[in-house]
């Protein structure tokens, strides 16, 4: 048989769909391999622990509270505390959740393969105030819903698998020195992408990414993270997290030249996309631009304080 399967959820703030979450996993059809959920608060406490306890029964739930508001280092919390080398652990989010057959299907695809994998699933979005229709193509997965491309895989090439719908082997993931606590939500200046940091050093350290068909996860989007103010605010800070990555990983001696292309051909672009009368065209190149100079600060930043 297989080692065991655990689920992690990292839960922060007053206001979680954390019961509607749990509720899901108590649904889907669990593998024989099922183990136990583990919710780890991180920040303040609020009602985590009582709504996990509420399911200690259905699944095995475990409640772990971490006192500093950082996700990454939750996770990071929660998988050295509770979690053997061997378990296969399933992310997800409290606001995230899994249709009937999304476990089994993640436990069939890993039992099939073995190791040296990590594994990923479809999303979709339920909004709480859909965005204008313009809008909804270009904001980011997690807003939008993912799926492979029918004519491109790029999924294993790059990290494409979002954090409340993905797996992978604790060992795998303690070997490659937990998450970035630098990155992701409760980091400040705030930085996203902690779980496509790990998948891009898994992807470099040799690990094959694969997707999991019939494992649907839907994502709960609240109103503010539909809205064009959000998406250019969201792309400013992806910019900078990437700008603050690229002097953390090259340091000071490498001049990031692809972040100075990146500006530029957003800045000569925007011009063509303003004259397109397209609102799409128009969001999407002040998208780009705001990512370029999220990019040039976080440079500017790290360079700075190091």
């Amino acid at each position: 048989m297989s080692s065991p399967m655990q689920i992690l959820i990292a839960v922060s703030g007053e206001k979680t769909l954390l019961d509607q979450t749990l509720s899901s996993i108590q649904k889907s059809i669990k593998p024989d391999t099922y183990k136990s959920t583990i919710v780890v608060e991180n920040g303040q406490k609020f009602d985590a622990e009582a709504v996990s306890r509420k399911y200690k029964n259905a699944l095995n739930t475990h409640y772990l509270f971490f006192p500093r508001g950082n996700k990454s280092a939750a996770l990071n919390f929660g998988i050295t505390q509770l979690c053997n080398p061997e378990d296969f652990i399933f992310f997800t989010d409290d606001d995230a959740f899994l249709e009937e057959q999304t476990l089994v299907s993640y436990e069939k695809k890993r039992e099939a393969l073995g190791r040296r994998y990590f594994f990923g699933g479809e999303t979709k979005v339920l909004y709480e105030k859909p965005p204008p229709t313009w809008l909804t193509p270009i904001l980011p997965p997690s807003a939008r819903g993912w799926e492979p491309s029918k004519s491109n895989n790029d999924y294993t090439l790059r990290p494409r698998f979002l954090g409340f719908n993905w797996a992978a082997y604790a060992g795998d993931i303690q070997a490659l020195g937990l998450f970035n606590e630098n990155l992701g939500p409760g980091t400040k200046p705030k930085r996203t992408g902690q779980e496509w940091n790990m998948q891009e050093r898994m992807l470099h350290a040799g690990f094959k990414a694969v997707f999991v068909e019939n494992a649907l996860v839907t994502h709960h989007v609240p109103k503010e993270k539909s809205s064009f103010q959000w998406f250019l605010k969201r792309r400013f800070q992806d910019g900078f997290g990437r700008g603050l990555s690229f002097v953390e990983e090259h340091g000071k001696k490498r001049f990031p030249t692809e972040l100075v292309k990146f500006l530029l051909k957003a800045l000569v672009m925007f011009p063509f996309n303003l004259l397109s009368f397209s609102k799409r065209n128009i969001a999407k190149g002040l998208g780009d631009t705001q990512a370029g100079l999220g990019r040039i600060k976080g440079y500017l930043t790290a360079y700075f304080s190091r």
